[in-house]
């Protein structure tokens, strides 16, 4: 049995490690710990966080959330991918398949087949198409550059003419086909809304195109003689015809690229 001397000794002591022990604290991790308050009952209780440790979201993850406040916890990954710049969604273009198809997406059909790719976005139903595979084609195989399965085929003299008379196309555009003929068994005419035959067939010399500006004449010995997209004024066929910026080529001429056009 203790003695009441020692027990007396030993209340002191005791007080004075509980005051210790409830002063300050060393958290597991090897932080700062804050002061401790203990409640009537002897359990610790955190003071409140000063000013200087409330950090905003911006300066806590390095990230500007721009988010809601959320009841759960924001995880540094989901922080991260928040903070990120938005992007409006941009659809993917709608590739026609390799037969040249039309679309099935409910976008409208592109103008060129797969075997082409457009020079410049269609502009009034008319596009520009040249050959993927840089293999030229002449007047009567030049419709194969357009996507026909989509609604697309190249464009007649006719409404090349009714675009492309008072300004020249786009100067990406110089040098593509159109299905129009000055020139067929060998009688020259005013421009017809039509394919030439592409026989490289040799008659006599005649002229059958004339700048604009009076300065070119253009003329051969081939009988079959079509139309292509050009940066200078001609008139085809005849040389009273109202011009447009177009030139005659003979039809078995390689080109690569087509002028395509899709009824509205």
């Amino acid at each position: 049995m203790m003695s009441p001397t020692r027990q007396y000794l030993g209340l002191p002591l005791i007080a004075a490690l509980l005051s210790c022990a409830g002063t300050a604290e060393t958290n597991r991790f090897g932080h700062d710990a804050r002061p401790i308050s203990r409640d009537s009952a002897g359990i610790a209780k955190d003071a409140a966080p000063s000013d200087s440790a409330k950090l905003s979201p911006d300066l806590a993850t390095g990230f500007d959330l721009h988010k809601p406040a959320s009841d759960g916890p924001v995880s540094d990954s989901a922080a991260r991918d928040s903070a990120l710049p938005v992007e409006a969604a941009v659809p993917d273009a709608a590739t026609p398949p390799a037969d040249g198809s039309a679309a099935t997406d409910g976008t409208a059909p592109l103008p060129c087949s797969a075997k082409a790719a457009a020079l410049l976005p269609p502009l009034n139903n008319i596009a520009f198409c040249r050959s993927n595979a840089t293999v030229s084609v002449t007047q009567c195989d030049a419709e194969a550059l357009c996507n026909v399965a989509g609604g697309w085929r190249l464009c007649t003299a006719s409404e090349y003419r009714a675009a492309y008379t008072q300004q020249p196309p786009p100067s990406l555009s110089y040098g593509a086909w159109i299905a129009g003929c000055v020139r067929s068994s060998g009688v020259v005419s005013a421009p017809v809304d039509a394919i030439c035959n592409c026989a490289a067939t040799a008659g006599a010399n005649v002229s059958y195109g004339w700048s604009c500006d009076n300065l070119d004449v253009v003329g051969s010995i081939f009988l079959e003689v079509g139309l292509y997209s050009h940066q200078r004024c001609y008139r085809a066929g005849q040389s009273t015809d109202t011009g447009a910026y177009w030139k005659p080529i003979i039809a078995a001429a390689s080109l690569l690229e087509a002028v395509c056009c899709r009824t509205p």
